[in-house]
């Protein structure tokens, strides 16, 4: 069998290594530094996928994990086998890289904003059962992991989750209750710019409430203020009531008909409306600033249409990189990337939220 010795981090968690022809091999689990036996699984001609066999020669950052879940093969996280410092600084170069090769744009270097908490942040979780065995999956199977706690999750869901049995979108409030698919219930969340408000449960919201906040901030503090702000991919307003004071007018578009109904319910203001509708290429853009926060597939289908449009800053808000530069790479040279930052949302995994502003 191979052996490889693991250079450095793709964006995503895997190890990357190169074999006896130069071909980059991608390896799960694994640590820059270590020197591993691997198995390879899928190989093309300029790069393979492996999984490792046993570690011959630990990294020297390399440490033992203390999530059973984690040490059992849970694909949740990627990273209880380094400290979080080096987690937090492997993750955002690999981040940037992405960033660089995918969009082929000049990337200004990237603020990085560490997590307040490494552990016990987690407020939504999505739980697997098989044959009334309530766990998660291993990385790329469908092979179940049922540890007895997760040490990301909020004690509490973890123990309604995997002790009292609770399986599908399981979640939690600011004030402790608790809700899943099968007992929907309000759930009571701050709202950055409105406060302490309930919405239903099911709706997407952020899992990370501690650093929800800092996001919010991070994003709003980009947008100079002025006539009128187009936010798109608005859910029931996270981003938007920040923005509240700055602005004119705001229009918030989402796909989600539940979403824009709770918006308007919470919404106060006269000058921001809500409205639903698909988000693409036949979007309506009047406003000279945007704000977006797509989901993780990014926002493709409307790229050209700001392109297009008389708009000249954008802020845009991203849970996948990759995604990100794709959707920069889109736009042409006259638009200049002012800054990046880098919020972890996420620790323990390989993801990261993405800041950018843009303006032309």
């Amino acid at each position: 069998m191979p052996t490889l010795k693991i250079e450095r981090l793709a964006h995503g968690g895997e190890g990357i290594g190169f074999d006896a022809d130069g071909r980059a091999t991608f390896v799960p689990r694994t640590v820059p530094g270590d020197i591993v036996e691997v198995e390879v699984l899928k190989q093309k001609k300029r790069w393979a996928k492996a999984k490792v066999l046993s570690i011959v020669t630990p990294s020297p950052m390399r440490i033992e994990s203390t999530c059973d879940g984690f040490s059992q093969g849970c694909g949740g996280c990627q990273f209880w086998n380094i400290s979080y410092a080096d987690e937090l600084k492997l993750k955002s170069d690999a981040a940037l890289e992405t960033l660089k090769r995918i969009s082929k744009r000049e990337i200004p270097t990237p603020k990085v904003i560490a997590a307040n908490a490494t552990e016990g942040y987690r407020c939504r979780v999505t739980a697997q059962q098989q044959n009334g065995v309530v766990g998660f999956y291993k990385h790329a199977s469908h092979e179940l992991v049922s540890p007895e706690s997760c040490p990301v999750l909020i004690p509490t869901l973890s123990d309604y989750v995997l002790k009292a049995g609770n399986s599908g979108l399981c979640e939690i409030d600011m004030n402790g209750n608790l809700a899943c698919e099968d007992e929907p219930g309000p759930m009571t969340v701050d709202v950055p710019g409105l406060g302490s408000v309930e919405v239903p449960s099911g709706l997407f919201r952020q899992a990370n409430m501690s650093m929800n906040a800092t996001l919010v901030d991070t994003a709003a503090s980009l947008l100079p203020g002025g006539e009128s702000l187009l936010e798109l991919y608005c859910g029931y307003g996270n981003f938007t009531f920040s923005c509240a004071e700055k602005y004119a007018s705001i229009l918030a578009v989402e796909g989600s008909r539940e979403a824009i109904a709770t918006a308007n319910t919470l919404n106060p203001h006269e000058h921001v409306s809500f409205r639903a509708e698909r988000i693409d290429k036949s979007t309506e853009i009047l406003a000279t600033h945007i704000l977006l926060d797509p989901p993780r597939a990014g926002a493709k289908e409307v790229m050209q249409t700001i392109e297009d449009s008389d708009a000249n800053l954008v802020v845009y808000v991203s849970c996948e990189v990759s995604a990100l530069a794709r959707d920069l790479g889109l736009l042409d040279a006259a638009w200049n990337i002012d800054s990046v930052t880098f919020v972890d949302m996420f620790p323990r995994t390989a993801h990261l939220e993405a800041v950018v502003r843009i303006t032309r």
